[in-house]
């Protein structure tokens, strides 16, 4: 079989259109080669038949619905790698505006909370591109163990420790900024999600509960007492809860409460202050 054979081949068994790049990727990962190298050798015969069976063992892992993230083990994020495995939920593009808006107001050696690191993404975004320093708490010890392993390879030990923990830390450190990516999905919500999410990426780190704001209200009833005086808060939440999110943290006496939407217009991000 020719290189070139494997990707027509497989790109048939797929039922869903415009698959192509996630089958190259598959493809290279597998044998070890780079995408021009795939192309340059796409008229060459295979030969090496453990690179094949791999490929073929993560092909049928695809055509299951596993998101490409956990079959390859890393997913980009913010121009940077991140490890990942069904242990954390996988960064998506719209939880960089939680970074871009925290870059936007922190400033060198500000302490950073953030709550429910997961894979630590948004912690070490922010660590790469601002003098910060990071406590990254995550209350899952699987997902604390690909955590630890993200900040050491991306040599962040330094500027990012990582914490396990729910919510908020045992001692009241003040921080400067506290940011959160937290569960907000409601258990209907859940059901309704896309198969590769609901089968494959962890429902702890995405359903909060009933109403999905069950986890952001905690964050933002517990936030005060760990924030500076005019410290600020960061958080995302899920399509439809701006109002709620605002009134909530209007409650809680923040002030200064803005919104801010994502590429496809929708309200994500919210920054208030103390």
């Amino acid at each position: 079989m020719l290189f070139g054979e494997l990707f027509r081949q497989s790109l048939l068994l797929l039922p869903e259109e415009n698959r192509s790049r996630e089958i190259l990727t598959l493809i290279t990962e597998s044998f070890g080669i780079s995408t021009e190298q795939f192309w340059c050798l796409k008229n060459s015969a295979i030969n090496n038949n453990p690179c094949l069976l791999r490929f073929y063992r993560k092909f049928e892992r695809l055509k299951k619905g596993e998101p490409l993230a956990y079959l390859t083990g890393s997913k980009e994020f913010y121009s940077m790698r991140f490890k990942v495995n069904r242990q954390v939920l996988i960064p998506r593009p719209e939880s960089e505006l939680l970074v871009d808006r925290t870059l936007a107001v922190c400033r060198t050696g500000d302490r950073i909370l953030d709550i429910g690191s997961g894979s630590g993404c948004l912690a070490l975004a922010l660590a790469a591109n601002a003098g910060v320093r990071v406590t990254a708490l995550e209350k899952d010890a699987k997902a604390l163990t690909v955590l630890s392993k993200n900040i050491a390879a991306h040599g962040r030990g330094e500027q990012v420790r990582a914490y396990q923990g729910d919510l908020f830390p045992e001692k009241e450190i003040p921080f400067e900024i506290i940011i959160s990516n937290p569960p907000y999905l409601s258990a209907t919500e859940w059901l309704e999600t896309e198969k590769t999410v609901r089968c494959f990426e962890p429902r702890q780190a995405l359903v909060a509960g009933n109403t999905g704001l069950e986890v952001l209200k905690a964050v933002i009833c517990g936030a005060q007492k760990y924030l500076m005086p005019a410290g600020r808060l960061l958080l995302e939440f899920g399509c439809n809860q701006h109002s709620q999110v605002t009134k909530m943290l209007a409650e809680q006496g923040f002030r200064n409460i803005v919104l801010y939407r994502d590429l496809q217009g929708i309200n994500r991000v919210v920054e208030a202050c103390r």
